[in-house]
């Protein structure tokens, strides 16, 4: 398999810049018809999306020193601009720049705003790794496996593609039940984690793992499921026992 190349007339774009611009697209998309359902301020809503924007692309380039080692980092610094990027570098500064332009605009953002445009994101950009022969799997005997980098591997950014539409899914499904800040942005981390963290032994490895055999990606896997996690269990047990109390108060001793 070859990397997709697509040329409309005198513009040619590689499979990994396309797919970037579909999932952006579909991000802001999704973003803005957030803002209109919610009424929100378009203005103040722009600088939130400005600093996601922002802060993602920032984040996702300079994160790329801890997985490159700052030696190939820095001798590749003039093609960084058309490599690719650490997603959960991308995350992490995304955050921080919302969390920024939260103060510059003087608005809070909803949870659900960014939330729930990720996962749709991921999974296009998963489908931009699939036809960029990037990102790819570790060698397969199992027949649906394709032929990538010399090898018969497994199609993990497919994998990952339909996972993440899953997870969309569930966040669509249960995003009533998170309403304050941050809270299903803290449910979609630890539905990444738990999708994340298996894959990363479907995918082909260039440098030998961490610790234990884990990727640094798998330990920062646990580290959101191990902190976030102990946070969501404590939520959703507090909310079940609320209902439970609030539903005996209203039934009568008769109806028992």
């Amino acid at each position: 398999m070859e990397p997709l190349v697509v040329s409309i007339g005198p513009l040619t774009l590689q499979a990994w810049g396309l797919f970037m611009l579909l999932a952006l697209g579909t991000g802001a998309t999704l973003f803005w018809w957030g803002v209109v359902h919610y009424r929100l301020n378009p203005e103040k809503a722009m600088w939130l999306f400005l600093g996601a924007l922002g802060g993602g692309v920032l984040g996702g380039k300079l994160s790329m020193i801890v997985f490159l080692g700052p030696q190939a980092f820095f001798s590749n610094l003039p093609e960084l601009a058309r490599t690719g990027m650490a997603y959960t570098g991308s995350l992490f500064g995304g955050y921080l720049g919302v969390r920024l332009m939260e103060h510059f605009s003087g608005m809070s953002c909803r949870c659900d705003l960014f939330v729930l445009p990720i996962p749709l994101m991921q999974a296009i950009g998963r489908l931009g790794n699939f036809f960029a022969v990037d990102a790819y799997g570790t060698p397969t005997d199992l027949p649906w496996g394709v032929d990538q980098a010399g090898a018969m591997r497994h199609p993990v950014q497919l994998y990952e593609a339909a996972l993440d539409l899953a997870l969309f899914a569930v966040l669509l499904r249960v995003r009533s039940r998170f309403p304050y800040r941050d809270h299903l942005f803290r449910v979609y981390i630890v539905g990444y984690a738990l999708i994340r963290f298996p894959l990363e032994y479907l995918r082909y490895q260039p440098t030998p793992r961490d610790m234990f055999g884990l990727t640094l990606v798998q330990h920062l896997c646990l580290l959101g499921i191990g902190s976030v996690g102990i946070w969501l269990v404590w939520f959703l047990s507090r909310n079940w026992r609320t209902e439970r109390f609030a539903l005996s108060r209203v039934v009568s001793p008769a109806s028992r």
